[in-house]
């Protein structure tokens, strides 16, 4: 790293270890700052995005809640302005974002953010061949199970609400998704073994 200079990749890499390091001495709030000090340091966008998750994943362990989702936000404009709005990083901090707004009680703003997400979701999964009577590639498979992970938020947060009937139908819907991938070997897989 030190040949490589202190805005490198294995410079963010150590960053993420000595801040894990510290958070298991006990000492949590100092690798916490670690990991600020290095997402503000970092020019480099792909870097920056591998930082911002560290510390969104590190307050999110550290039960610091509030200061994950703000983490979380972050990261999510950071992937849109690098990715696109329809990659998998993106669906996956939706994923976490929201779970976290549910675990602080702000319901409505989780579902705002998965009435928004769950269609680009799905989307994805369709434009990877996959259709209700086909399941696709195995890239079908990881875009699938994003899908229904988005799903299950969405029913976690209606259900929260007291909207039990919408729950429930989004439960079945994330639930069909999964089984179709894995009650019975499809051709595609049969294939591969």
């Amino acid at each position: 790293a030190t040949r490589e200079g202190p805005k490198s990749y294995a410079a963010a890499i150590l960053a993420v270890d000595i801040a894990d390091l510290l958070r298991r001495e006990g000492r949590p709030a100092e690798g916490e700052a670690h990991l600020r000090r290095a997402v503000a340091a970092s020019t480099d966008p792909v870097i920056k995005i591998s930082l911002q998750s560290a510390l969104a994943s590190y307050l999110d362990d550290a039960q610091h809640l509030t200061d994950a989702i703000d983490a979380y936000r972050v990261l999510l404009d950071l992937q849109v302005q690098q990715e696109g709005p329809d990659s998998d990083d993106v669906f996956e901090t939706v994923e976490h974002l929201s779970w976290d707004l549910g675990q602080t009680g702000r319901h409505a703003e989780a579902l705002a953010l998965l009435e928004t997400t769950v269609p680009r979701a799905e989307a994805a999964w369709r434009a990877t061949g996959a259709t209700e009577a086909y399941n696709g590639t195995m890239e079908s498979l990881t875009t699938g199970l994003r899908y229904a992970n988005l799903l299950d938020r969405q029913a976690d947060h209606l259900g929260a609400q007291g909207k039990i009937t919408q729950s429930d139908f989004y439960f079945e819907a994330a639930n069909k998704l999964r089984t179709r991938y894995f009650s019975r070997p499809t051709p595609v897989v049969a294939r591969t073994y």
